[in-house]
């Protein structure tokens, strides 16, 4: 295992909630716990914005931060994920990996059971693949991106689902690689 984590501790995370009125974001007691809801910017217009909320982490393990890895695997276990509605749609939350100058951005589906798996596996110069609960989960092939920052997993929603809001709570997320 290159790097793990089992949210019982805050350490190594940079945790974001934009604005902290409408989104939230908390580690510990073995939980990661975000949350984000739609919010109202101007009452006269009735305009909306789409808070943010967000943990990432470095990935300091030396094969990793070095791109030594041809083939990545990543799994991400969920305990609990909604909308504001209770209900189960295609907003999702997203999943980013900065690895050899490059930034993939997931958009994962399937979350229709709880609690799960989300395992996505691939590399740089191989297809990647993604199941939540051994079914399909990927909505369409990852964003890319270059980018020279150092090497990161970052785990974000917004509130902007058809219930307005949505939230998950995660117990623990690994990152290995060959």
């Amino acid at each position: 295992m290159a790097q793990q984590w089992d949210f019982k501790s805050a350490a190594g995370w940079q945790l974001t909630a934009e604005p902290a009125s409408a989104a939230s974001t908390t580690l510990g007691d073995g939980l990661l716990k975000m949350a984000a809801a739609l919010y109202i910017t101007d009452p006269v217009t009735g305009s909306v914005a789409c808070p943010k909320a967000a943990a990432e982490v470095a990935l300091t393990e030396s094969h990793l931060s070095a791109g030594s890895y041809k083939r990545l695997a990543i799994d991400l276990k969920v305990s609990r994920w909604d909308l504001g509605l209770g209900q189960f749609d295609t907003d999702v939350p997203r999943l980013e990996l900065v690895y050899r100058g490059q930034r993939y951005t997931w958009n994962v589906v399937g979350f229709n059971a709880m609690p799960g798996t989300l395992h996505i596996e691939g590399g740089p110069s191989l297809a990647w693949t993604a199941s939540y609960n051994g079914v399909a989960a990927l909505s369409g092939a990852p964003t890319v991106s270059a980018d020279t920052s150092a090497p990161l997993l970052r785990v974000w929603l917004d509130g902007c689902s058809q219930g307005m809001s949505q939230s998950i709570e995660l117990t623990s997320l690994a990152i290995s690689g060959a």
